[in-house]
């Protein structure tokens, strides 16, 4: 059985280096799935999503490692 959770960056009160070291936390913790929730369409959740990908080395949808 895997473990997964989510969380959520949908404005500007975080930034991408905080969500990144969020997620790292959950990886160090073993969970195998990780949903980001990064806004409603018209609030910059393009830009949040892109960050975080580029800052993570996400890569098909997971982070590579």
């Amino acid at each position: 059985m895997t473990a997964g959770a989510r969380i959520g960056w949908d404005g500007p009160d975080r930034t991408v280096a905080d969500v990144a070291a969020e997620v790292a936390d959950w990886e160090a913790a073993g969970a195998a799935d990780l949903g980001v929730w990064f806004g409603s369409a018209d609030a910059g959740f393009a830009d949040r999503m892109r960050a975080l990908a580029q800052r993570t080395g996400v890569s098909g949808g997971r982070v590579a490692r």
